[in-house]
């Protein structure tokens, strides 16, 4: 083994150390509901992600001292562990492809804001991506039943999570277009026990198979849509597969000051002259067949279907790897350049996305649901976020879907439903219990993508109650208010 192998190696490793130790201290409301539906052994099959639950299920069952830890840390950290794999097979990759650039562009893609996100989150884009890739992997080697590895591999990804259809796709032309027909069909069939267990799971679960599969579309937890917003959003969320751009930058700069705007302005001006370095040292391209057959249609599929699911950052999470890779097999930078634009990418994406969300509390979530149980159990939570706070529920006291928990008018009409529902639910509580809580709004005054695609305006319904001010809990907004209903 040589040096320059092990150094790409060592490399590999220090960022997913730098993922393990900088865990999202700010979740989301589905990481949570993850971690939750393993702490309290409640195993059942997500149509979207399948096998999610059960990895994590027969692991604990398997490793039983885990479950002794705390299960979101745990999860996000198996997270950060799989993204090292990536990284290791994006280096095996790029030996393959182009040894003399392992290293930066190992650097440009553990530096991309998207894996950065999701290998420090309790999301399910890791594990697919890593399947996907040990197929392509599988299919850059010499062994005469490579393919059926292959094949293997990309059921596994696709049970994972569904999305990856669009890889299995493109791979299916890309093994036509390398060996002919048999190495194609071989990867066609993958879809054949993909659909075995997915008909398994929707017996189980006692759906029909195609509403099964479907299941996130027809409870409308899937956002799809061509209109305006799949226009401006599929851009922002690509940028932001590469580099973090919110809306609580500018509270960031507002609470730290000159330090944080003149870190960032360094960082923005690193980002610049490694752009111009790249821009400057670019070569004319060449048609590489990996990039031609499938690193190109795997890009375009996903983007496609991201655009169609009005820009979803989650689906563009594999993005700027394909893209990566593609440029490393298809043209020539100069890796001095190409080093610049990883550290510069590394160094914005540190002081705008990991270290904020593991130091910060944006949100205050955790604050107010022990507040809450503090309170007698007659007392109940009027929030403009109810899925997160159920979650939270769950996951602190192994109760699902609390009733403690109720939807305030605002929320339910930006999913589509009646204020007028909301409204009524919460005095029907009211009738037979004096005291209530509810606290202020305040997701609003973020810029971020719910904001923009909800539109978010205010939603009479509030204004009927008296309301009186009765404690308070502290997020990136300053202090929150939490009110009792008179």
């Amino acid at each position: 083994m040589g040096r320059g192998t092990l150094h790409w190696k060592w490399l590999a490793a220090g960022i997913t150390l730098l993922y393990l130790l900088l865990p999202n201290a700010n979740p989301s409301s589905d990481a949570v509901g993850y971690a939750a539906t393993q702490r309290w052994d409640s195993l059942h099959f997500s149509p979207h992600h399948l096998l999610y639950h059960v990895f994590w299920a027969l692991l604990l069952k398997s490793l039983c001292f885990l479950h002794d830890l705390n299960m979101l840390w745990l999860m996000q950290a198996g997270n950060s562990l799989v993204a090292g794999g990536i990284l290791l097979l994006c280096g095996a990759l790029m030996q393959k492809i182009r040894p003399e650039y392992t290293r930066a562009y190992l650097v440009c893609i553990g530096s991309s804001f998207g894996l950065m996100r999701f290998a420090t989150e309790n999301e399910t884009y890791m594990l697919p991506l890593f399947f996907g890739l040990l197929a392509l992997w599988f299919s850059q080697g010499k062994h005469r039943r490579k393919w059926i590895w292959a094949a293997c591999m990309l059921s596994l990804s696709m049970l994972f999570h569904q999305s990856y259809v669009f890889w299995w796709l493109a791979f299916v032309g890309y093994a036509y277009k390398s060996e002919g027909r048999i190495p194609a069909l071989i990867v066609l069939l993958a879809m054949l026990p993909t659909a075995a267990v997915y008909q398994l799971a929707a017996w189980m679960e006692g759906e029909p198979l195609w509403r099964f599969i479907f299941h996130d579309v027809y409870e409308g937890g899937v956002q799809t849509s061509l209109s305006l917003r799949n226009v401006y959003m599929t851009p922002v969320s690509f940028l932001r597969s590469f580099l973090q751009l919110h809306g609580y930058m500018f509270w960031s700069w507002k609470q730290d000051g000159i330090w944080s705007i003149a870190a960032s302005s360094a960082s923005a001006a690193l980002l610049l002259f490694a752009g111009l370095q790249l821009i400057r040292g670019l070569q004319k391209p060449s048609a590489h067949r990996l990039w031609r057959f499938f690193l190109l249609p795997a890009f375009a599929l996903h983007l496609l279907f991201a655009f169609y699911s009005e820009g979803n950052a989650e689906f563009m999470v594999m993005l700027p790897l394909l893209l990566f890779l593609g440029t490393a097999a298809c043209t020539a930078v100069k890796p001095r350049s190409l080093w610049f634009a990883g550290w510069a990418m590394l160094f914005w994406n540190l002081i705008h996305g990991l270290l904020p969300w593991h130091f910060r509390d944006f949100y205050g979530h955790e604050q107010l649901l022990h507040k809450l149980a503090a309170l007698p159990p007659d007392v109940h939570l009027v929030s403009e976020e109810p899925v997160m706070m159920r979650n939270l529920y769950y996951y602190h006291f192994g109760l699902q879907n609390s009733n403690r928990i109720l939807d305030s008018p605002e929320w339910a009409v930006n999913k589509g439903n009646n204020a007028d529902t909301a409204v009524a639910q919460i005095e029907a509580v009211l009738a037979p219990v004096a005291h209530q809580v509810w606290y202020a709004d305040y997701s609003r005054y973020l810029l971020n993508r719910a904001a923009l695609t909800s539109g978010n305006q205010r939603i009479k319904g509030m204004e009927r109650f008296a309301l009186i001010p009765t404690d308070s809990f502290r997020n990136m907004n300053g202090v929150q208010i939490i009110y009792r209903f008179r």
